[in-house]
């Protein structure tokens, strides 16, 4: 049984060819790939900003969601404390 990220070699192949000819749908499938399967950040950096360039509105998505969460300020949390509640009054 497959998962629903994994690649072969042929459809890597395939999919590269597709992408580099302007195919959106075919560059967000690579970056799904080495997102979700193969977890090789610079492949998927790179392939999220080809799907977007190429107007894929789900990759769109992805990096704004991506770009979000580098905003987040984790610095005054530390593992295994509760996390501050920043609507109590101090």
């Amino acid at each position: 049984m497959s998962h629903q990220y994994e690649l072969t070699v042929n459809q890597i192949d395939r999919l590269q060819l597709l992408a580099m000819k302007g195919d959106a749908e075919a560059a967000y499938r690579l970056y799904l790939h080495y997102a979700f399967w193969v977890n090789d950040e610079a492949k998927a950096s790179y392939w999220l900003e080809k799907a977007v360039e190429l107007g894929h509105e789900m990759a769109k998505m992805h990096q704004k969601a991506a770009e979000e969460s580098k905003r987040i300020d984790t610095t005054n949390v530390s593992v295994g404390q509760p996390v501050p509640n920043p609507f109590e009054a101090k």
